[in-house]
């Protein structure tokens, strides 16, 4: 039997995916709205790159550059998870040419 809590659950694992809602309209019709999140810097990390969305989230983990985005340089941490904010994370950081990463963390 289908779940809808659980397939919102299923989406949401996805660390682009902020949210998901199901709704069902029968017979035939399923509504699936998703809030994205969007990667809006990347940092350099051990010969990869981790993109971050505005929160410092890490969305995914890349062997290269392959958007144009700023270059967030200065950050350290001792860990992270993709879908999570890196642990212990220090901002004040210097970003490339087109963003400023605030002291907060956010870009």
């Amino acid at each position: 039997m289908f779940s809808k809590g659980r397939a919102e659950k299923t989406l949401e694992k996805s660390p682009y995916i902020a949210s998901a809602k199901i709704s069902a309209k029968l017979p035939h019709t399923m509504r699936i709205t998703i809030k994205e999140r969007k990667a809006r810097g990347y940092v350099p990390y051990m010969g990869s790159y981790l993109y971050i969305d505005e929160e410092g989230r890490v969305l995914e983990v890349a062997g290269i550059c392959r958007d144009a985005l700023p270059l967030v340089k200065g950050l350290k941490f001792d860990s992270f998870t993709e879908g999570g904010n890196p642990s212990r994370a220090e901002y004040g950081c210097a970003c490339g040419d087109s963003g400023n990463f605030a002291a907060d963390g956010k870009i």
